[in-house]
């Protein structure tokens, strides 16, 4: 799965490296995608960010000791005037919250307006 993603659009993209559930005992919520990730790139695991968009990858990222992005998923879908799907942007309140560990608050950027 992992390679048929990147070798699409994002083939152009110069990985490190590419981890999947495949590469770890546990998998989301454990930490243990994280804390792999962080040794292949031999950097401490607190000095990585994670960009997350699910409770799962949230929790995961958070309990390796991550600086956690949580974003909104990028698009949904929605009918258009015509009754075509199309992908469109809809921002949710707040757009995004960033936390260090669960012993710090979220904190929210300012809202984006829709």
């Amino acid at each position: 799965m992992v390679d048929s993603v990147t070798g699409g659009a994002l083939a152009h993209v110069p990985f490190a490296f590419t981890l999947s559930a495949d590469d770890t005992d546990r998998t989301k919520p454990h930490p243990d995608p994280y804390r792999t990730a962080a040794r292949r790139l031999g950097v401490p695991v607190a000095s990585c960010v994670a960009v997350e968009d699910s409770p799962d990858g949230t929790a995961s990222a958070d309990a390796a000791g991550c600086v956690v992005l949580v974003v909104p998923p990028c698009s949904r879908w929605n009918r258009g005037r015509d009754g075509s799907s199309r992908r469109a942007w809809r921002s949710p309140s707040p757009p995004c919250a960033a936390t260090r560990g669960s012993r710090s608050p979220a904190v929210s950027p300012p809202s984006v307006p829709s």
